[in-house]
């Protein structure tokens, strides 16, 4: 074959150039022998489970060929064995000489693609701590059921969500400074990082980026690190990712440009995209994260650089989506069947209308991910199919507008608003579902996870059957991580509260499981199907048919039995917002019943019972324990709770241990004649006298007030006695504690 035909068209200009640009050599043969001296156990075992074969693909390119392109004047960029291909910098002087090398099979240019994340971003409201564990991700969480398959693993006594599977996440940089990641670098989740750009080991910008707001890549790992904070960003209370407990691996892959109007462009080469896909695999991670899109004719845009600038060189049409036309396309494929779990965004094409994927989505392997709004509307940009061989794509939609994210570039690290808008911001959620699938699953193929994320899509109400813009629907976490004989049920009272401690039997009257405190219980079903369970509370029953499994199964039951517990101060007035502690003769420790704003809480038992409690509420000292039955029919304990006064404050501890970083704590009730607000003066000072700390708050009249001094208020004061001193009402009050080595 002559040299010039081994060069691809769109180089033939640049043959005498003495400008340099980024190239693939493809080589015609390879070494007969595979190695295995970069594939970790992991990866080993990983191809095992999915019964992949050693192929000429796992073959290394022969290193004398890529040592001959050097000569010639070749920079080596990235190799790719799985295509036999190695990507340079070159000369175009140099191109006609290096095709003429009889090992060369041909030489085409990487291309650099442009895509846009959909406007919006970097505008939300920054959002405050909410009352949920999950802060304000608990609505996109909850509509993919994450914290139900989270309790799910909890009740296997599983460890955290997604233990012991490797994600690898693909993006344009990674900044690990948001409070959200303090667990991933406590515990130590970060296993590999790697820069294919500048090749190194360093993810982040580097502070003279950072810092300065005019520079090209400013702000390039903010896109990075907010969407590896829906996999592993853990801030109990304010925000949680859906699988916090999963290793990592970082691979960057692009660069970002912070646009006007705050759109984003992303700047991706394929030949680090692929490069990266071969280090993952060799790394033995089971899942890739990718927000990749690549696809010409709307936004996304191939190019080729040059010394002086990209041209635009390659028009990917539609007939080009066909899962093998890329090679990044190529590359995911060869992941899949190394039994990787690939799952990349479906893009933000969607205003296009049909056939707006974008590649390497349009694998069919690959679990492609479109986006919804809160409400499980299809997102306006959202890609959509059909591909060009008739396939629907994509495979299944989770939110992707307004998505809650940590603010990473602001004064305040430990912020989160819904700023996360694009296929971008789906993908991860997914990918972390797809983890809590092979942590509940030991062993499990990347196949058979696939079908179990797949099987159990829930189709909104927008679609009737599998189609172009929704794919499957939206994922059902908890369905798809329970086995297949387990059954999910949830039992509640007719006024809608949960019903504790309820009986499940199945029809021949085995015991099952009970209810916990939120009225919920995971049941193992014996086939065959359908099959019958019975819910039982102190005498009464209700029966409910199990057509399959797994499944959910939600009881109403009319709860005539149990026990009322009354929380009422001195004066007969009823106490809010208690907690009752409360011990079953058959049980070995205490358990928790929350009562309400009425003082008023409900213990339900499947029978008759006798059982020992006490009650604690803000504001009021622990009542004494008392012992009682649980009754076959609805019976009423009133306990009587003595309130904390301000002149007898609670402080603990009296003693703090400096090195335990220990915090100091002061509770009472708020009262005031006049009823306005109190101003309430809080201090403490050395033996001697000196004032160390002040504070000053206004409460509302009748309410408990509890203030927690932090640790670092404490850390610097020296050995010996205290005295803590309240102001309140016109009065003051003082106590003693020790702060001791």
């Amino acid at each position: 074959m002559q040299a010039g035909s081994k060069i691809s068209p769109e180089l033939s200009s640049f043959l005498s150039s003495q400008s340099s640009f980024k190239v693939w050599v493809f080589f015609s043969d390879k070494p007969g022998t595979v190695s295995r001296e970069n594939l970790s156990s992991r990866a080993l075992a990983r191809r095992s489970r999915t019964g992949y074969v050693v192929t000429s693909e796992d073959f290394p390119v022969n290193n004398a060929y890529i040592e001959r392109v050097k000569e010639l004047g070749g920079k080596l960029r990235h190799v790719y064995k799985w295509e036999n291909a190695a990507s340079f910098q070159i000369r175009g002087s140099s191109l006609e000489l290096i095709a003429s090398l009889p090992f060369v099979k041909k030489i085409v240019p990487v291309s650099i693609y442009k895509h846009k994340e959909p406007r919006g971003g970097f505008l939300g409201k920054i959002q405050q701590s909410s009352g949920n564990f999950y802060g304000g991700a608990i609505g996109q969480l909850n509509l993919m059921s994450i914290p139900e398959a989270h309790n799910f693993l909890q009740s296997l006594r599983a460890s955290t969500p997604g233990d012991g599977v490797l994600i690898a996440l693909f993006d344009s940089g990674f900044r690990l400074d948001h409070q959200c990641f303090s667990y991933l670098k406590k515990k130590k989740l970060l296993k590999a990082a790697r820069d294919f750009i500048d090749n190194d080991t360093t993810v982040a910008d580097p502070d003279s980026v950072k810092n300065d707001r005019f520079a090209p890549y400013h702000r390039n790992d903010e896109h990075g690190s907010m969407v590896l904070s829906l996999i592993s960003g853990y801030d109990p209370g304010r925000f949680a990712g859906t699988a916090w407990g999963a290793s990592i691996a970082l691979a960057r892959t692009e660069n970002t440009f912070l646009g006007s109007n705050y759109e984003t462009e992303i700047h991706s080469e394929e030949d680090n995209w692929a490069a990266a896909v071969v280090w993952a695999e060799s790394l033995g991670v089971d899942i890739i994260s990718s927000s990749l899109g690549y696809r010409d004719g709307f936004q996304d845009t191939a190019y080729f650089e040059t010394d002086t600038g990209v041209v635009p060189i390659v028009d990917y049409p539609y007939s080009w989506l066909d899962g093998s036309s890329t090679i990044v396309s190529r590359a995911a494929a060869y992941a899949a069947e190394h039994g990787i779990l690939v799952v990349n965004a479906a893009g933000n094409e969607g205003t296009k209308g049909a056939g707006s994927i974008v590649a390497p989505a349009d694998v069919e392997d690959v679990v492609s991910v479109g986006a919804v709004s809160s409400s499980g509307e299809i997102a306006y940009f959202s890609g959509r199919g059909p591909l060009v061989d008739g396939r629907k794509k994509p495979d299944l939609v989770v939110q992707g507008m307004g998505v809650e994210v940590p603010v990473i570039y602001g004064d305040d690290l430990s912020s989160y608003a819904p700023n996360g808008n694009g296929t971008s911001f789906s993908t991860p959620m997914v990918a972390g579902l797809c983890a809590l699938i092979l942590q509940s699953h030991p062993g499990i193929s990347s196949e058979k996870a696939r079908q179990r994320l797949y099987s159990f899509c829930n189709p909104v109400p927008f679609q009737d059957s599998i189609d172009n813009s929704y794919g499957r629907g939206i994922p059902d976490a908890l369905l798809s991580c329970m086995g297949d004989n387990e059954v999910f049920i949830t039992v509640k009272d007719s006024s809608g509260d949960p019903v504790r401690n309820a009986l499940i039997q199945s029809n021949i009257g085995d015991s099952l499981a009970v209810t916990d405190s939120s009225g919920l219980c995971f049941a193992s079903v014996e086939a065959p199907f359908p099959a019958s369970l019975w819910i039982s509370l102190s005498g009464q029953k209700e029966q409910v048919m199990v057509q399959s499994a797994p499944a959910r199964k939600d009881v109403v039951l009319g709860v005539e039995s149990g026990l009322v517990v009354l929380l009422k101060d001195q004066t007969g007035k009823r106490v809010e917002n208690g907690t009752v502690f409360y011990k079953l003769k058959s049980s070995a420790e205490f358990q928790t019943l929350n009562c309400d704003s009425n003082g008023v809480g409900t213990l339900t038992m499947y029978r008759e019972e006798p059982v020992q409690l006490y009650a604690v509420a803000p504001g009021y000292l622990r009542s004494d324990t008392l012992g009682t039955s649980i009754c076959a029919e609805l019976c009423t304990l009133q306990i009587k709770m003595q309130e904390i006064s301000a002149s007898r404050f609670l402080l603990y501890p009296t003693v703090l241990k400096k090195k335990r970083n220990a915090s100091l704590t002061i509770e009472f009730m708020a009262r005031s004649e006049n009823y306005n607000n109190l101003n309430i003066k809080l201090s403490f000072r050395s033996a001697d006298g000196d004032l160390v700390w002040k504070y000053g708050s206004y409460v509302e009249p009748e309410t408990p007030f509890r203030y927690k001094i932090d640790p670092g208020v404490l850390r610097p004061l020296a050995p010996g006695l205290y005295f803590f001193i309240v102001e309140y009402s016109g009065k003051v009050y003082r106590k003693k504690f020790i702060i001791s080595e």
